[in-house]
């Protein structure tokens, strides 16, 4: 049964994940296609339409499922952009600056929109936030703009395989080495999800979150609080 507490937060959160999601495949598509690579524009993958990007199971159902099993973890993926190495010059370093441009592309969104959040904060009067439907959401909803496109972009630059931290490690290792993990990058998901899932449970601390994703997020909270602290109420 939908509530109406459903239906609200899907609306707060379904364009903040279509554009941030859209945007980071987007990114690797037109990164790609300037190193020489056609083949996600082929695909038609090459533009900014976030429907172009969005996987039906890893956008909407498995975060709508695990959203009904547990509202605190969510997790889901977009449709991943193809790469050719083959038509890469260089291709541990192009293949490493592609992947590169998805976290790049989040971090941007994640200036453009802590902007329109400080103007909206700044500028518009607290009983228009807080106090109408509409600032409400306005507000909700520029939040998650900032917190998805940040957390994006911390979790793909994890330096493993096959996320785009550990593509971009890549450049830096030897060839062979490169080569291997990359070829085996299918396998480092299950390393992934050990981390994610069962570390936690066996040594009574999230290592990702405490020391990685929280310590990163830092900036933003000062940011945002510094915006609260200067707003005149």
């Amino acid at each position: 049964m939908l509530t109406t507490e459903f239906i609200y937060g899907l609306s707060v959160w379904i364009l903040p994940i279509l554009l941030a999601a859209g945007f980071h495949e987007a990114a690797h598509a037109y990164t790609a296609f300037y190193f020489g690579d056609d083949t996600a524009k082929k695909l038609g993958r090459v533009t900014l339409n976030p429907f172009k990007h969005i996987d039906k199971y890893g956008t909407i159902l498995v975060p709508l499922v695990l959203y009904f099993i547990n509202p605190s973890f969510i997790i889901g993926w977009a449709k991943p952009v193809p790469i050719n190495l083959n038509k890469l010059k260089n291709y541990k370093r192009d293949f490493g600056i592609i992947a590169l441009a998805g976290p790049l592309i989040n971090i941007i969104l994640v200036i453009f929109f802590l902007a329109l959040y400080f103007v909206y904060v700044t500028y518009f009067p607290t009983e228009i936030l807080f106090y109408t439907a509409v600032g409400e959401w306005v507000y909700d909803m520029l939040y998650n703009f900032i917190i998805l496109n940040m957390l994006l972009a911390i979790f793909n630059m994890i330096p493993l395989n096959p996320l785009d931290g550990g593509r971009v490690l890549g450049i830096f290792l030897p060839n062979k080495l490169a080569y291997f993990l990359m070829v085996n990058a299918k396998y480092n998901i299950f390393i992934l999800l050990g981390i994610i899932f069962i570390l936690p449970s066996l040594i009574g601390t999230d290592i990702l979150f405490d020391y990685y994703i929280e310590p990163l997020f830092t900036p933003i909270d000062y940011i945002i609080d510094a915006i609260w602290d200067n707003k005149e109420i």
